[in-house]
């Protein structure tokens, strides 16, 4: 399967699906490209890259030994080890802005049609308030809002009846 690589407007670096919705959901705002990196039995890599938007494709071959010695490689695993942890709170964060998003998507969406008389029942009111309050986190960038939002956008997915979520204001 191909990797997606993608920048958010912060210029910060999103991978996988979420780099796959980011360029399919701002066209305009993103370029879209298929790379696929291929290792044969032999350690060597080839990537191919295609630009969807123009349907350029560009490939390299990479092969050959390393020029590491073994301490240094040592020392690589050392600082992957140390690191772990620091990576795994990165990826957390990621993918809590990513699962936001993407109820954001789908919340907005979801708003959008209801019938009138939907609209102003006042379930539909706080979940309404419960997407701005969850779009303002994500443009925040802050993690435990987003998290607590998050957590009450399932909690409302859930309740069949949605009549006794609360989704009040927590800001």
């Amino acid at each position: 399967d191909p990797s997606f690589v993608a920048y958010t407007d912060k210029k910060e670096l999103i991978v996988g699906q979420a780099a796959k919705r980011q360029a399919l959901n701002n066209p305009h705002n993103a370029f879209y490209s298929v790379v696929i990196f291929e290792i044969d039995s032999n350690g060597i890599l080839s990537v191919t890259a295609k630009d969807k938007g123009t349907g350029q494709q560009q490939s390299v071959t990479i092969e050959g030994t390393s020029n590491l010695s073994n301490d240094e490689i040592d020392q690589m695993v050392k600082d992957a080890e140390l690191n772990a942890e620091a990576d795994s709170i990165a990826k957390d964060k990621i993918n809590t802005f990513d699962k936001g998003n993407f109820y954001l998507q789908s919340g907005q969406k979801r708003l959008a049609e209801l019938s009138p008389e939907e609209q102003t029942e006042s379930r539909w009111i706080r979940f309404s308030k419960l997407m701005q309050n969850l779009e303002n986190c994500l443009k925040e960038q802050d993690l435990l809002k987003c998290e607590k939002f998050i957590e009450e956008y399932e909690r409302f997915s859930n309740d069949t009846n949605n009549t006794d979520v609360d989704l009040d204001d927590h800001v």
